[in-house]
């Protein structure tokens, strides 16, 4: 079992199909994350260097509380960023201008403030990359990405890394993880759905977050493992969301699962590899072995002076190309 897109397009409603985020996107240096700031937000050079400092500390003056060689991060804190662009009813009444200009920066802020808050938020929860400008810089061309695959990606690469001894916290979107479980085993009982219809689009408004501050969570891990312990196949729910089709009934291409797709799947900055061909239960199929066609995924080094632990710097390579899985393969 795996998160996959599709549980990203069913759990919170994001679209799985569309463009790869790293389409356009690239690690931009400190002039020009200066320069998109007063482009997207209007900010100048200063106001965007305080937002800087207070990423990194909470400060009133950057001259003052920084220093003559400041702490800064490539980063907005997410209270600042809806400080400086809520209320706009209010700020209208007290006689606020709204053109064109302010609308669009208004918007900016808001799909800002939703990727760093959701879809890639990082371990502290508060801040947002100030990368991230770069997807709300054409308001016209932010709903052709595939966020769902993103989100996901930026997920399990947060997962495969949270076993580490120095690290505490999981970055992402962990109420994706959360409905992903509940979803696929029911049996484990570690929510109680509301009352909704059967078909709740996203399935994630199914549920009622309780409980994450008891303090008996020790009594309750124990528990789980015993439960886990436990299971067998018929405990497990693989196709939660399919609906009923005949035996006999032809299925489009555009309606396979997207899950067939195997390769990686980019977040900003990064990918993780993705292959559901071993999980291929979980869409409806017969698992098999899985094919092996001896594919080589290479991470080609990109720019200056770089070293190989630059991850920022890595350029994916693969061959062959990424393939739409074939299910002839599979019988």
């Amino acid at each position: 079992m795996t998160i996959t897109p599709d549980d990203a397009d069913r759990i919170l409603g994001l679209r799985a199909r569309g463009k790869s985020v790293d389409a356009e996107y690239s690690e931009l240096d400190w002039d020009q994350l200066y320069k998109l700031a007063e482009e997207v937000l209007g900010w100048d050079h200063n106001t965007t260097l305080k937002e800087f400092c207070s990423a990194a500390k909470e400060v009133e003056d950057v001259h003052v509380g920084c220093g003559n060689k400041p702490k800064i991060l490539r980063s907005f804190k997410l209270k600042n960023l809806k400080d400086k662009f809520e209320n706009t009813v209010q700020k209208v009444k007290d006689g606020l201008v709204m053109d064109a200009t302010k609308i669009n920066q208004t918007a900016d802020a808001y799909l800002l403030h939703t990727l760093g808050r959701i879809i890639f938020p990082d371990h502290t929860g508060k801040k947002v990359s100030a990368q991230y400008l770069q997807f709300v810089k054409d308001l016209s061309k932010f709903h052709e990405y595939a966020w769902g695959s993103a989100c996901v990606a930026f997920l399990l690469h947060s997962i495969s890394t949270a076993s580490r001894l120095d690290l505490g916290n999981i970055e992402g979107n962990f109420s994706l993880f959360q409905v992903w479980v509940y979803d696929h085993f029911p049996k484990l009982k570690l929510s109680t759905p509301i009352e909704v219809a059967e078909d709740t689009f996203p399935t994630s408004a199914k549920y009622e977050f309780k409980d994450y501050n008891k303090r008996d969570k020790f009594d309750k891990i124990i528990s789980l493992r015993e439960k886990l312990d436990s299971l067998d196949g018929h405990d497990v729910e693989f196709e939660p969301y399919n609906t009923t089709v005949e035996e006999d009934e032809f299925v489009e291409e555009e309606d396979i699962p997207l899950g067939m797709y195997y390769g990686p799947l980019f977040y900003p900055g990064g990918y993780v590899i993705f292959d559901p061909r071993r999980v291929l239960r979980k869409f409806g199929f017969i698992q098999t072995v899985p094919y092996d066609d001896n594919q080589k995924f290479k991470l080609l080094l990109k720019g200056g002076k770089v070293t190989k632990s630059t991850t920022s710097f890595w350029k994916p390579k693969y061959d062959p190309d990424a393939i739409v899985y074939s299910l002839e393969r599979n019988g």
